[in-house]
C-alpha cells in the first residue's frame, strides 16, 4: 500500500466531492490476489486537479482479492467504492456485469483497468482527461503500454513517437489489441449506447473502441503509462487458448463485424475486410476452414478488386505464419529487414 493519505490525493482537486467525479476508474477483479495491490496503487498515485472515484468490482473471488480490497477501502473510503459479489456475475453471460458497473459509475469519463493490469504514470489521468475536456470532439484517448509477464517487461506497443489522432480505419484494422485496455479513457455516455453489433460480441473492448472511433475523434499519447499483464492464467488471453474457444471467438468476431458493416452502410468495408483476412487465416490454421471455404467466404458480396486484394493478403499471411512457426530464426531476420527498409523509406 502506498504512503499517500486520502487528503493528500484530494488536496489539488478543484472540487472535494467524490460524489461528483470527473472520471470513474472502472476495475474488474476476479482471483487477482497476486495483482490487485499494484492495480490499486496505480490508481492512488494519480495526481489530478479534478475528483475521481475508483469503482472496483470483485466478482465473488475465491482467493484473498476481496480481503485486500477491503483493506484499501478502509484507508481510502471517499475514493474507493467497491462492489463485492457473493455470486459470480461474469459466468451468467446475461450482461449483469455491465449493468451493475453502469449503475455505480458516476463520472463524465471512464478509465479502464483490469485487476491484473496497472498504471505506472502518476499523471496519466491528468493528461488524458484534461485533453478531452479541452477538445469535446474526442470520444476516446489511449496511450502506449508495456506487455509484462508477472512484472517482467517483455515488449511495448508504442505505435508513434508523437501525440497524434488515430482514425477509425486504424482502430478497426488493429483489432481489440490495438489499444491496451488499461490505457483507455472515454466518454461515459457510450457505455449506454449498444448498437446490435456490440450486443453480438463475446468480448466488449473491441466493439467499444469501434463505437467510440466511429462516433468522434481518438487521441493517442506515445508515453508508456501502463503495464498489461499477460502472465495471469485467469485472464482472457489465457482462457482463449483452448481450441473450441478460439474457433468460436473468431467466428463471433466475423459475425458482429459483418453486422457493423451493414449498420454503417459499408463505409469501413475495406478495413473490415482486412480484419476478416486475419480471422480466416486463424481459422484455416486451426483446421476450422479449408482453402475453398476461405475462398467462398471472400467471394460473398465483395467486388472483384477486393476479392483479389483479400486473397493476396490471405496467402501473404499464410506464408508469414508458416515461416514464423517452422523457420523462426529466418522469420526474425526477414521481419527485421522489412522494418529497416520501411524506416528508411
Amino acid at each position: 500500500m502506498i504512503e499517500r493519505t486520502e487528503e493528500q490525493i484530494m488536496k489539488n482537486w478543484s472540487v472535494k466531492n467524490t460524489n461528483s467525479p470527473i472520471v470513474s476508474i472502472r476495475c474488474l477483479a476476479y482471483n487477482h490476489e497476486n495483482y490487485i495491490e499494484r492495480a490499486l496503487n496505480g490508481f492512488l498515485i494519480q495526481e489530478t486537479t479534478f475528483p475521481f472515484e475508483i469503482i472496483i468490482h470483485d466478482d465473488a473471488s475465491t482467493d484473498n482479492t476481496a480481503k485486500i480490497i477491503r483493506k484499501y477501502e478502509k484507508k481510502y473510503p471517499k475514493i474507493i467504492k467497491p462492489i463485492y459479489e457473493v455470486e459470480n456475475q461474469y459466468s451468467k453471460k446475461d450482461d449483469s456485469l455491465r449493468k451493475i458497473m453502469n449503475t455505480h459509475i458516476h463520472g463524465k469519463y471512464v478509465a479502464l483497468c483490469e485487476g491484473d493490469d496497472y498504471w505506472i504514470s502518476n499523471d496519466k489521468l491528468e493528461k488524458q482527461i484534461n485533453f478531452m475536456e479541452k477538445h469535446s470532439e474526442y470520444t476516446m484517448s489511449f496511450h502506449a503500454a508495456n506487455y509484462v509477464d508477472n512484472g517482467k517487461i517483455l515488449s511495448n506497443d508504442r505505435k508513434f513517437k508523437k501525440e497524434c489522432d488515430i482514425s477509425a480505419k486504424i482502430i478497426i484494422e488493429g483489432g481489440g489489441d490495438y489499444c491496451a485496455t488499461a490505457s483507455l479513457c472515454y466518454k461515459r455516455e457510450y457505455d449506454f449506447i449498444f448498437p446490435k453489433y456490440r450486443l453480438m460480441a463475446d468480448i466488449g473492448d473491441y466493439p467499444l473502441q469501434i463505437l467510440l472511433a466511429t462516433s468522434g475523434k481518438v487521441r493517442y499519447f506515445p508515453e508508456i503509462m501502463c503495464n498489461y499483464e499477460i502472465g495471469n492464467h485467469n485472464s482472457w488471453t489465457h482462457k482463449i487458448q483452448q481450441y473450441e474457444k478460439k474457433v468460436q471467438h473468431w467466428k463471433t468476431e466475423i459475425s458482429w463485424l459483418k453486422c457493423f458493416n451493414e449498420l454503417t452502410e459499408f463505409k469501413y468495408r475495406t478495413s473490415v475486410n482486412n480484419r476478416f483476412v486475419l480471422y480466416y487465416i486463424e481459422l484455416y490454421y486451426l483446421g476450422a476452414m479449408d482453402i475453398q471455404q476461405v475462398k467462398n467466404e471472400i467471394n460473398k458480396e465483395i467486388s472483384k478488386i477486393e476479392k483479389n486484394r483479400m486473397l493476396i493478403k490471405f496467402y501473404k499471411y499464410r506464408v508469414k505464419k508458416w515461416f514464423k512457426k517452422y523457420i523462426p530464426f529466418l522469420y526474425k531476420i526477414l521481419a527485421s529487414g522489412y522494418h529497416v527498409v520501411k524506416k528508411i523509406r
